[in-house]
C-alpha cells in the first residue's frame, strides 16, 4: 500500500489576461491547467479541487461571514513509503499482523445446490 504525502492550494478565483482565450471560461480553464502544471513540475500528482466554508471578516467593524474557498488538493508518495509497507502481489496471502498473531485463511465458498437456503417462493401457499 502506497502511502502519500498531501498538499492544498487555494484554487485560482480570478480567469487568466492575455489573447487568445475565446471566452471567459477558457481563461479560467488556463488558470487553473496554470495552477497544475506549476505543482506537477514540483512531483506533486493533481487529486481533487474542495469548496471548504471558511469565516471572513471584511472591515475593522464589520461582522463574520461564511464564503466559500476553492482548494485544489495534490498528492505524492511520501519518501521512503514503499519500503515501510510493501504492497502484497495480487493472489498473495497478506502478512502476519504486526503482533506476531497468524491471519486465519478464508474458507473458499461453497457453489453446490444443496447448500443453498429454502427461498419463498411467489404464487399460492402449498400446505404439505
Amino acid at each position: 500500500m502506497t502511502v502519500y504525502s498531501y498538499k492544498c492550494v487555494a484554487a485560482p478565483r480570478k480567469a487568466r489576461k492575455g489573447k487568445g482565450f475565446k471566452s471567459a471560461a477558457d481563461a479560467f480553464v488556463a488558470a487553473f491547467e496554470t495552477a497544475i502544471a506549476e505543482q506537477a513540475a514540483q512531483g506533486w500528482e493533481y487529486l481533487r479541487t474542495d469548496l471548504v466554508p471558511m469565516e471572513a471578516k471584511h472591515g475593522f467593524f464589520s461582522q463574520t461571514t461564511e464564503t466559500h474557498q476553492g482548494v485544489m488538493v495534490f498528492r505524492r508518495p511520501a519518501h521512503g513509503a514503499e519500503a515501510a509497507h510493501p504492497s502484497v502481489a495480487p493472489g498473495a496471502s497478506p502478512p502476519a499482523s504486526s503482533f506476531g498473531v497468524a491471519r486465519p485463511e478464508p474458507a473458499p465458498p461453497s457453489l453446490t445446490p444443496d447448500d443453498e437456503p429454502e427461498i419463498p417462493r411467489l404464487g399460492a401457499a402449498r400446505i404439505d
